[in-house]
This record gives C-alpha cells, structure tokens and sequence, in this order.
C-alpha cells in the first residue's frame, strides 16, 4: 500500500524494475490469501466428506511460502529504491532519489487540475 502518489511515482521513475516487482509482490500477497482460503475450504470439505488425513495439513504450508516469497521480492524492490537513495518525505509529500547520472530528482503529485504534475523539485 502507498502512502501518498508521489511515493508510487516516485517509485515507479526512479526504478521501474524496481516498482513492476513491488506490484508483483503484491499481487502474490493476494494470490497467498486466495489460497490459504481455498485450502481450508478444502481441507474443513475433506473433514466433511470423511476423506481427510493427517498428511494433507501440508497444503496450508503453500499459502504461507507464497506470502513468503512475496515478502522477499517486496524486499528486494525497495532494495533497488535504496540503491538509489530513494527517500520519501511524508510531510511534503516529495519523493527523491539519485538518477543514474547522479543528479538529485523530485517528485511531487499536483492535487491541482490546472497546474500539471512536477516532476523536478529542487
């Protein structure tokens, strides 16, 4: 979850490898949900249908290292904003890191429709 668009943007213009794998993991994150409903659903059905055994508690691991997964490769993603000392300011809602020519660069989110969006603070 962002806190403002100017940390989603910012992220997105500062590593774009970067935020295509934030999104991602996300997208796991709901993936290991939807699974850890089904396999309960599953398993309370083979409860039901006299077909459980002791064995089949194993599928609930699926869910769990999935969300693991996600949460790695979230890491990693703010990793790659790191090495470019992507920092977010929370009160002003600015968004700065380190282009690859070394050059400070901003990013903050215009509310206003009549000003466009700017995207070199300084």
């Amino acid at each position: 979850m962002w806190d403002h668009e100017s940390q989603r943007i910012g992220k997105q213009r500062c590593t774009p490898v970067g935020y295509v794998l934030h999104g991602f993991s996300d997208l796991l994150g709901f993936v290991a949900i939807i699974c850890l409903f089904g396999v309960s659903f599953y398993l309370v059905y083979a409860v039901i249908r006299g077909h459980f055994a002791l064995g089949m508690l194993w599928l609930l691991a699926i869910p769990f290292a999935i969300a693991i997964v996600g949460n790695v490769i979230h890491s990693y993603s703010w990793h790659l904003a790191d090495k470019r000392n992507f920092e977010y300011d929370y009160e002003k809602c600015i968004s700065t890191w380190v282009d690859d020519c070394g050059n400070q660069q901003s990013y903050k989110y215009s509310d206003d429709a009549d000003k466009p969006d700017q995207s070199d603070l300084q």
